[in-house]
């Protein structure tokens, strides 16, 4: 009786294969139609440009609010963000309208946000805030940078003795 039940069993099993089998070939025949199927995706301009956002960038660090508050400083733009505009009930987005860049104070380990619209219409306007901001890119680059300059640490990277990462993100508790 055992072997007879290993025996329906097995079957069974090559049975249930061959139907996957086959299904998986009439799946493979449609999806190859599909792929032969142009595809074409348009793409319209849609908010600030790149230059837009540069303009915003030279007019925040040109500003009087942030030059009083980063004068004398060391200090990195971290990050540019857009922020929304409109009523968010509103049924089609709008482009935004405002921005708000981020920078901090290495000299005394500072962060300032400053706030303005594309427009220039109204004053930008800069203010401290107490965190930390994270790392951008550069940021990470000029770090790895002087590690490799180093006469001890820099030896010990070009010997792959030292391997170079992006630091762990905060985490709470």
């Amino acid at each position: 009786m055992k072997k007879l039940n290993c025996v329906l069993f097995g079957v069974c099993l090559v049975i249930v294969s061959i139907v996957n089998v086959a299904v998986a070939g009439e799946n493979n025949k449609k999806r190859s139609r599909k792929a032969q199927e142009t595809v074409k995706i348009k793409v319209s301009p849609w908010g600030p440009t790149q230059a837009d956002v540069q303009a915003a960038i030279s007019r925040v660090e040109k500003s009087q609010a942030l030059q009083t508050s980063l004068k004398n400083t060391k200090y990195r733009l971290i990050s540019f963000d857009y922020v929304e505009s409109g009523n968010e009930k509103s049924k089609s987005a709008q482009p935004p309208t405002g921005f708000r860049v981020i920078f901090y104070d290495y000299t005394n380990d500072r962060t300032f946000v400053a706030e303005g619209n594309f427009a220039g219409t109204k004053a930008i306007t800069v203010r401290e805030e107490k965190f930390q901001p994270g790392i951008n890119n550069q940021e990470l680059l000029d770090a790895f940078q002087l590690v490799k300059d180093d006469a001890e640490l820099g030896e010990l990277y070009k010997q792959n003795q030292l391997t170079l990462f992006e630091p762990m993100p905060a985490i709470s508790v």
